[in-house]
C-alpha cells in the first residue's frame, strides 16, 4: 500500500493539492479532530514525514498515524516521533490510551511501533476500508503504565 492510499496525502502532486493537504492538517487542530505535526530531522529541521494524533469516539483515546519519506526510512525517525508524541499525549494532555491500527503485512510499521514502546494487542478482521478493498488491522497500543 502506498501512503496516499491510507492517508489524505495527495496521490498526484500540484501546488494546489499540496496547499489543500496543509490546510487539512491545520484544520485537525482547529476543528478539534486532533493534531498533525511534521517529523523533522533533528539536526537540519528538514521535513521527513508526518505524525498525527486523532481523537477516537471513546473518551481519553487517540489513534496515532505516521509516514516518512522514502529516503528517511529505516533510520528511527518514525519510532522516535511516535515515542515522543505518545509520551506527550499520555503525560501532558490527559490521554489514557494511544492506539494504532496496522495492516498485518506492514512489517516496517510494526517495527516502528514496537520500538516506540507500543504493545501488540490483537487483530480486527476486515477493519480498514480502502477504495479498492478491506484489510484486517493489527492493534497496537501504549498506555500510561507502559511508560
Amino acid at each position: 500500500m502506498t501512503i496516499p492510499q491510507g492517508t489524505t496525502v495527495p496521490a498526484v502532486y500540484s501546488p494546489d493539492t499540496a496547499l489543500a493537504f496543509i490546510h487539512r492538517q491545520w484544520g485537525r487542530l482547529t476543528g478539534t479532530e486532533g493534531i498533525s505535526l511534521a517529523i523533522a530531522h533533528p539536526s537540519t529541521d528538514e521535513a521527513l514525514g508526518l505524525m498525527v494524533l486523532l481523537y477516537r469516539e471513546e473518551k481519553g483515546v487517540v489513534g496515532i498515524g505516521y509516514w516518512v519519506v522514502p529516503n528517511a526510512r529505516r533510520q528511527g525517525f518514525a519510532s522516535a516521533a511516535a515515542e515522543l508524541l505518545s509520551r506527550w499525549a499520555l503525560t501532558e494532555i490527559g490521554i489514557s490510551r494511544v492506539e494504532a491500527h496496522v495492516q498485518p503485512d506492514n512489517d516496517a510499521s510494526k517495527r516502528t511501533l514496537i520500538a516506540a514502546g507500543f504493545r501488540h494487542e490483537g487483530l480486527l478482521r476486515s477493519y480498514l476500508d480502502y477504495a479498492t478493498h478491506r484489510s484486517d488491522a493489527l492493534v497496537f497500543s501504549r498506555i500510561q503504565s507502559d511508560l
